[in-house]
């Protein structure tokens, strides 16, 4: 398992079409490209955000048509980027209260995109003609909102902390609200199996709720090995297998495939799947999953096991592993695994791109992106082109070195 990279590119998720896979990387917010049959991965534009921090400006994307949607998280902004003439559109987003948006969720319906904010609690809906908001649907006023899916023609949002999950039908543009029985539980994750939805939350169990009866079923038959680690600066490395409750969700997505519910891990050391007739639990290992002090230690920015980039085929998990920097595909027909890394490589305008937003400053302390850039705007033929400036001292002295190498 050799990545290819030695940048920590990552996304919050993966677009396909065809052969491609579209995302933004999480720290610098830049537009990605992956060729899944050369294993390429173009690093295309900085997306034209103006905040100084790029963290997960907009982190997630959806493509329809020729336009990328990039979703905004810390950002303030939907971000579109057409294929066609490779220039970004801005659908500005009313926030009066200039809180974090918080997209995660998205579908395209009827031409259009809708977009549930978690910290607004609104649902969004963009017209992709117009390329601007039509309608805000307030979701709630209160609780936090952890993660929404699509049934049919409604979304259903959930409360993790009132227990209540929202209905949204997107044909008639109104809303339901479910009140899950009182079990003293908070949750986060959901998915639906077809007939009933699964949950989780804060502690060793599984939730499964019915509703039409508004039953909850408890699944708790865990495995003695299963538990968590601790990703702080105090850990000790090992899993905590005795621990019941937790103080942080344990799971980070539940997904629906064939028979089984995969649950994503967050804080635990074990991917499990559940049968949805029996109920049994079973985990999926994955060795070199395993934790130590050192590897957690090690994260630079996100502490936790992985990211949910896609699911494909309805077969297919795409998992980001944090601990080893690359991708984790999950065949759950035949139950195997398999890592992939990608070639990197930047893109002209994404240098032109960097040039602008930074001026070319790039101090004494040399990043492995920033020598990245270095080393693509020595390759540059043309690196005035599109009125960026001539005098790059930085440039130059990075030409001297390596030349002189």
């Amino acid at each position: 398992m050799n990545a290819k990279s030695d940048l920590f590119i990552w996304g919050d998720n993966w677009w396909f079409e065809n052969n491609k896979a579209w995302f933004v990387w999480g720290v610098e917010n830049v537009l990605c490209c992956v060729d899944l049959v050369t294993t390429r991965c173009d690093l295309l534009r900085y997306i034209p955000d103006k905040a100084t921090s790029k963290f997960r400006l907009t982190p997630y994307c959806i493509k329809y048509q020729d336009d990328i949607y990039c979703m905004p998280s810390y950002g303030k902004s939907v971000w579109v980027y057409n294929t066609t003439n490779y220039a970004f559109d801005e659908i500005c987003i009313d926030n009066p209260d200039e809180i974090s948006i918080g997209i995660q969720a998205f579908w395209i319906y009827e031409n259009k995109i809708y977009a549930v904010s978690n910290d607004m609690k609104q649902i969004i809906e963009i017209n992709h003609y117009t390329k601007k908001v039509d309608n805000c649907y307030q979701i709630c006023k209160k609780g936090v909102l952890t993660q929404s899916i699509k049934v049919d023609s409604f979304i259903y949002s959930l409360n993790g902390e009132s227990g209540e999950i929202y209905q949204f039908d997107l044909t008639k543009k109104n809303f339901r609200m479910y009140k899950l029985p009182q079990i003293g539980k908070k949750y986060f994750t959901m998915c639906h199996d077809g007939e009933k939805f699964w949950l989780s939350g804060y502690c060793k169990e599984v939730y499964i709720w019915d509703s039409l009866t508004n039953k909850i079923n408890i699944v708790n038959g865990f495995p003695r090995d299963f538990g968590i680690y601790d990703f702080t600066e105090e850990t000790d490395g090992k899993a905590n297998c005795i621990a019941s409750e937790y103080k942080r969700f344990a799971f980070i997505h539940s997904v629906t495939l064939g028979e089984n519910i995969w649950f994503i891990p967050y804080i635990t050391n074990k991917i499990i799947y559940v049968n949805k007739y029996t109920y049994q639990i079973h985990t999926f290992e994955v060795n070199e999953e395993d934790e130590t002090k050192e590897s957690i230690l090690s994260r630079r920015n996100l502490w936790y096991k992985y990211l949910l980039e896609y699911v494909k085929d309805e077969r297919y998990l795409g998992l980001y592993s944090i601990k080893n920097n690359c991708m984790m595909e999950i065949d759950t027909v035949k139950m195997t695994y398999e890592y992939r890394s990608y070639d990197c490589k930047i893109g002209n305008k994404c240098v032109q791109d960097y040039i602008r937003i930074y001026g070319n400053i790039f101090g004494e302390q040399i990043s492995a992106w920033r020598q990245k850039v270095f080393e693509s705007m020595v390759c540059l033929e043309n690196i005035n082109e599109h009125n960026t400036k001539t005098n790059y001292i930085g440039s130059a002295i990075y030409r001297k070195m390596i030349n002189s190498g």
